[in-house]
């Protein structure tokens, strides 16, 4: 008996979302904006902070509309709505996006099941429920997903009209939907009327006339000299390497990337192809394209505009139409005996759980199944999948390391971590249970059938809530949150502090400016001069190896942040013109204490 529940798609995907939000957690507290939209609440935060105000960089309405709200909502109230709001609007984009391609409504549910909950992507991008930020990039997903719907619907000008609209929310996500609009008008071009075409470009050019002129005239278009540039690369490169610069990623990320390609491969020669298919493969030319500019003029012949639109964030409306394949290939894939419903239960989990590795493994499996009349080459693919699984499961469990750099870099890369691989088995597990309920076609939603899954979702939230935390973790965090609310309830809003570059978000409680830390440098990618003025700061506070990468920069980072003396911190208020210093309490200065508790003491700077 089918459940009236999934007649309309609102409720399971209110339902999914809630689950994302309690399975997940929910914080804004990482957020990198927050100091930005709470100066635009108040202006009279923040003063001199080289950060907050350099916040034109971003071109983004985000700010201004929730900076307002700020003014008479609580931030945390605001972000919460928002976030929940934008992912229920995904989903029901998702959904309606794949219905559209296939016709078919289990396999809608079951792109929203696998595309809303984690995060996904090639390497630097993703959709979906994110455990702690709202930015202007997530909240402009479902406006793209609309966009795409819209325009594969052929009504061309409205949803033109919308990207050029989301210009004014985040004008990198937007850009990447307009490439693959206007890609698709050139191949199409002799089979389209003209009039339809210019109407449709007009409106997508139409809303950019207004941001053009703040566009050109501040830092997207930076003349820089060679010298600059150079040194600026070098910034990004140790700040933002996984998304700018393909030659750089590791073996593990060309790893991952293989297996989406795989999947690629298996739905587009195994399933039976969208009847949207042939927009769909323009739209994936246009990101490829896309990929190949971002890679030839950022890695071979740099421009620092192709760095700023950052193309290879794209990828992720190719991952967003590859799980959508999957998944009508996965609901229409034979699952007459427990094998192959072993193999729809792991490759269902591999990528909810989003888990790379255990997919191109899982992809081995399933060409091994479609390619089963070729013994030797079957075998070959399953040695593979099982044998990867398998090893992925034992190094995650084993915690291996060695001396060696080359073995112990293999060790990390087979751990995948032992909850994660807790968490995928119990799901494994059930689906196949589940897929045995459903029957051996296609999957029946019964009552028994959405009674068994619901309880699943509640007890996979009670054994992430029981699973054990990392209290000493936990309370240094706490301690650091601390720290920051005694600087808002002790200070005037000028004061400015020195605060270890190594950790973030000391703006958020303190409500107060720093000299400079880590997350700051993203804003580099936009602002060549503030990127070479953080890397100062960053030099200044202790850290200066550009051998490096964010990714491992810490220790080092601290450690030279530990052993400032009381010279080199006077130097550094005077420059800066810093009131106080926060150090870990190991470390001590010859200052007066102002404030300390478990892991943080405050130190008032004796400037001259």
């Amino acid at each position: 008996m089918k459940i009236s529940i999934f007649r309309k798609p609102f409720l399971p995907i209110l339902a999914l979302t809630i689950f994302g939000f309690l399975f997940l957690g929910y914080s804004i507290e990482s957020s990198y904006y927050i100091p930005i939209v709470l100066n635009n609440a108040n202006h009279s935060l923040y003063p001199t902070d080289l950060f907050v105000n350099s916040q034109s960089a971003y071109h983004s309405l985000f700010f201004l509309i929730t900076g307002f709200l700020a003014q008479y909502i609580d931030l945390k109230i605001i972000f919460t709505i928002l976030t929940f709001v934008t992912t229920i609007a995904t989903g029901l984009f998702i959904f309606y996006l794949s219905l559209l391609l296939f016709k078919d409504t289990i396999t809608a549910y079951l792109s929203v099941f696998l595309l809303l909950i984690p995060k996904m992507g090639m390497s630097v991008t993703f959709i979906g429920i994110h455990q702690c930020l709202f930015e202007p990039s997530i909240m402009v997903i479902p406006f793209s997903l609309l966009a795409i719907y819209l325009f594969l619907k052929e009504r061309y000008r409205i949803a033109c009209f919308i990207v050029g609209l989301m210009f004014y929310i985040h004008g990198i996500e937007a850009f990447s939907v307009a490439v693959m609009f206007l890609f698709y008008f050139i191949i199409r071009m002799r089979y389209l009327p003209r009039h339809r075409i210019l109407q449709a470009i007009l409106l997508l050019f139409l809303p950019l006339f207004f941001i053009a002129p703040r566009l050109f005239s501040q830092n997207l278009f930076d003349k820089i000299s060679a010298d600059m540039l150079k040194q600026w690369l070098a910034i990004m490169h140790f700040r933002a390497f996984w998304h700018l610069f393909p030659f750089s990623w590791g073996p593990g990320d060309y790893f991952n990337y293989f297996g989406w390609f795989l999947w690629a491969f298996i739905v587009l020669k195994f399933s039976h192809p969208s009847e949207k298919h042939n927009d769909i493969v323009i739209f994936c030319g246009a990101i490829a394209f896309l990929c190949f500019i971002g890679t030839i003029f950022v890695e071979m012949f740099p421009v620092p505009i192709i760095l700023k639109l950052e193309l290879w964030r794209s990828t992720m409306f190719f991952v967003l139409f590859l799980v959508i394949y999957i998944s009508h290939y996965l609901i229409n894939f034979p699952k007459e005996n427990l094998v192959t419903k072993l193999l729809v239960a792991g490759t269902l989990s591999s990528i909810f759980f989003s888990m790379p590795r255990l997919i191109v493994c899982f992809a081995f499996l399933h060409l091994a199944f479609e390619f089963r009349k070729n013994k030797i080459f079957s075998y070959s693919l399953t040695t593979l999948g099982l044998g990867g699984i398998l090893g992925f499961t034992l190094g995650s469990f084993l915690q291996l390391n060695s001396q060696a750099k080359l073995i112990n870099k293999f060790f990390r890369f087979i751990n995948l971590g032992a909850y994660n691989i807790i968490f995928f088995y119990i799901m494994f597990t059930f689906l196949v249970y589940f897929l045995n309920l459903a029957g051996t076609e296609r999957i029946k939603f019964s009552k028994r059938a959405l009674s068994l899954l619901i309880l699943f979702f509640i007890f996979l939230v009670f054994l992430k809530v029981l699973s054990p935390k990392d209290v000493e973790e936990q309370n240094f965090r706490s301690d650091w949150v601390k720290t920051q609310v005694w600087a808002k309830e002790n200070t005037s809003a000028k004061i400015v502090f020195i605060t270890p570059p190594y950790l973030e978000g000391f703006r958020i409680h303190s409500q107060r400016g720093i000299v400079a830390e880590n997350k700051d440098g993203g804003l580099g990618l936009f602002d060549v001069k503030f990127g070479l003025e953080w890397w100062q700061r960053m030099n200044d506070l202790g850290f200066n190896n550009l051998g490096t990468t964010v990714l491992n920069f810490v220790p080092e980072c601290r450690y030279n942040y530990d052993n400032l003396n009381e010279k080199e911190v006077i130097k550094l208020g005077n420059k800066y013109g810093a009131t106080y210093i926060v150090k870990e309490k190991a470390s001590k200065l010859n200052f007066k204490l102002a404030y300390q508790n478990n892991h943080f003491n405050i130190y008032l700077i004796n400037r001259n």
